[in-house]
């Protein structure tokens, strides 16, 4: 059984009106029941996926991403990301102040640009709700971490050909932490 970490990050220069953009990491915890080290199923999948296009990396862990306007404390939040984004039994909630910091790792994450729907984050915006926390938005992504420095042009060619789809996903290279949402622009059909 591995095990799971999950961190919030909340930076105070994200308030916005009493608003409070929160980010909550979900990853394969580093080290499993027993004190073996874990591996992380879906990063050894997508290492071999890159290996294919002839790029050899280090061992790769992801996260799934959640960020959340909310107003509420961060006790409120805290509680939710272990108690409904994280399973209590393999899982663990900590609180972080700061962006997690990649030194000798290379970074890509992927989130979903404004405008395109996105079910996780609607279930998880009912949930909140159910818990009493109310959230304004959610929205999700996700990151991956890879052991060694690795150029930022390669890095752009693994994200466009393995982790991201261009038409719907932005890809960045440092930890995401909005200061607000941004929202989609809406679209006219127009019939030539």
């Amino acid at each position: 059984m591995r095990g799971f970490v999950v961190c919030v990050i909340a930076r105070e220069s994200d308030t916005i009106a009493g608003l409070m953009i929160y980010r909550i990491d979900v990853r394969t915890a580093s080290t499993a029941r027993g004190g073996v080290a874990a591996v992380d199923p879906l990063g050894e999948a997508i290492r071999h996926q890159i290996e294919e296009f002839g790029t050899q990396t280090g061992p790769i862990r992801t996260s799934r991403i959640f960020l959340i306007d909310s107003d509420a404390p961060v006790g409120q939040v805290r509680r939710a990301a272990r108690e409904l984004l994280a399973d209590p039994v393999v899982e663990q909630a900590d609180l972080v102040e700061t962006p997690p910091a990649d030194d000798g790792q290379s970074r890509i994450e992927v989130h979903l640009k404004p405008g395109v729907m996105d079910p996780v984050a609607a279930s998880t915006e009912l949930a909140l709700a159910d818990m009493g926390v109310k959230a304004n938005q959610v929205r999700t992504g996700r990151a991956y971490v890879i052991e060694g420095r690795i150029p930022k042009a390669e890095l752009q060619t693994i994200a466009s050909r393995v982790l991201a789809n261009g038409v719907i996903e932005s890809i960045y290279f440092e930890p995401y932490i909005p200061r607000q949402f941004s929202a989609g622009h809406e679209y006219v059909f127009k019939l030539i």
